[in-house]
């Protein structure tokens, strides 16, 4: 997909919403994504370093 090019019906466009860590050590991070309707996708199993490179976007 391009970044002009129309949404497919059978897409939901999201961002995230929220991101962070599940423990207090960092090891493993957490994100949230929303969609315009208000739906959420929570989506962890990802290191903390992944976390912190997404949050520097």
């Amino acid at each position: 997909m391009k970044i002009d090019q129309a949404q497919e019906a059978d897409y939901e466009v999201a961002k995230i919403s929220h991101i962070g860590f599940v423990d207090p050590y960092a090891v493993e991070g957490l994100l949230i994504l929303k969609a315009e309707n208000g739906k959420e996708f929570h989506m962890r199993a990802f290191s903390g370093e992944v976390a912190r490179h997404i949050s520097s976007f």
